[in-house]
């Protein structure tokens, strides 16, 4: 299990390569997949030796297995993990929020411990779609979306590493980069896509 495909979208790994590329970091431990979905990398982490949870708040909680939670990080409480998970969740935050959680994220985890960040940024077609459109800036790079009935927000390129040096975190791995999605019913369009792995010391 890793790097087969599960569909046409650079998102549609069974699990994330972020993940299977890294996988000689990982010790073992108490591990959080934040944003968990249908938990795919939660069971491909508990099976690489962590005691790994998932919390997602938008799940049906009658088809749940033990380790996934049906959460909203915003209020869970994060304490003493080995390694946190936060894949493509943090967009759905208002920017405030996102560094509110970002603070937890720095509290909750050990010393010697990973922290994994997805997000899109404001390289996305949907943030210039947001500017060209003059959709109201709620608050920095964070707009309102109707369609989804949610915030989308948007790391500024460099923004999620200068977060990171200020907390003092070793980066292991960054990058930014645009790809290409495909799937309906918006049809083909780009993201932009800060992608990295930090450690605490």
């Amino acid at each position: 299990m890793g790097m087969e495909k599960i569909s046409d979208s650079p998102f549609g790994y069974e699990v994330p390569p972020l993940l299977s590329n890294h996988c000689d970091l990982f010790k073992g431990g108490r591990a959080i997949d934040v944003g968990c979905a249908n938990g795919t990398a939660t069971k491909w982490l508990r099976a690489k030796g962590y005691d790994a949870i998932g919390i997602d708040n938008h799940l049906y909680e009658d088809q749940l297995p033990k380790y996934i939670f049906k959460a909203d990080i915003r209020t869970f409480e994060l304490n003493r993990f080995d390694l946190i998970l936060a894949l493509n969740v943090l967009q759905f935050l208002k920017f405030s929020e996102k560094k509110s959680v970002f603070a937890k994220f720095l509290d909750g985890l050990l010393p010697g411990g990973l922290l994994i960040i997805e997000s899109f940024t404001t390289q996305d077609e949907t943030y210039n779609r947001f500017r060209r459109d003059n959709e109201e800036e709620v608050e920095p790079n964070t707009f309102w979306s109707p369609r989804r009935n949610a915030y989308a927000s948007f790391f500024a390129l460099g923004e999620l590493r200068d977060w990171a040096k200020q907390a003092n975190l070793l980066e292991i791995f960054y990058n930014e980069e645009i790809i290409q999605d495909n799937h309906p019913p918006v049809g083909v369009h780009n993201h932009g896509i800060v992608s990295a792995v930090f450690k605490k010391l």
